[in-house]
């Protein structure tokens, strides 16, 4: 979500997720609080509420639910794949519990749950060559994970949104482009 927010590498991928027709994005309130916290310390807490709103437009459903299946799956998950945050423990149990996929940045750490058929994920950004590997570690540039989303298609959405740039304009809180849906 936050590469979303940020146009960060991959927001596209996420884009496409949330226009999908027939699909819910859904995130788990200890996802958001990630996308929260990361906000609040660049930007403070205004950018963080105008974050969550922009995820809130578009059409992120937050998912509140922290019922025993649902904490006991992510812990298990935790205690298993130890490399594994336990925000990201919660999105993988949410997704499993809605027969949903996760999308993630954070290859390093998922790649061994996918090829575990933990459940479905895919990665919003592309393995990276050995070049750009290189380049990525001599300049230092360093990418924030994105995790949290969980798309399920085989419910209908309330709405089917699309992301419309409103004439460049930006919103006030987070100074991220506005995004709005579209009847």
């Amino acid at each position: 979500m936050i590469a979303y927010l940020r146009r960060e590498d991959g927001f596209q991928n996420v884009t496409r997720a949330l226009l999908q027709p027939h699909s819910n994005c859904v995130a788990h309130a200890l996802n958001l609080c990630e996308v929260y916290y990361d906000f609040f310390r660049s930007g403070g807490r205004i950018a963080a509420m105008g974050a969550l709103g922009d995820l809130r437009r578009v059409g992120v459903v937050a998912c509140h639910d922290m019922h025993p299946a649902l904490w006991q799956d992510a812990g298990s998950i935790k205690s298993i794949h130890r490399r594994v945050s336990l925000a990201d423990c919660f999105a993988i149990a949410h997704a499993r519990a809605a027969d949903g996929t996760v999308l993630t940045s954070d290859r390093h750490e998922m790649e061994p749950l996918m090829a575990a058929g933990i459940c479905r994920i895919e990665f919003i950004r592309y393995r990276p060559s050995r070049a750009a590997q290189f380049c990525t570690t001599t300049i230092g540039k360093s990418f924030a994970p994105a995790t949290g989303f969980t798309t399920r298609n085989c419910l209908p959405s309330r709405e089917d949104w699309k992301c419309v740039p409103a004439s460049g304009r930006r919103n006030s809180a987070s100074g991220f482009p506005t995004v709005t849906p579209d009847d």
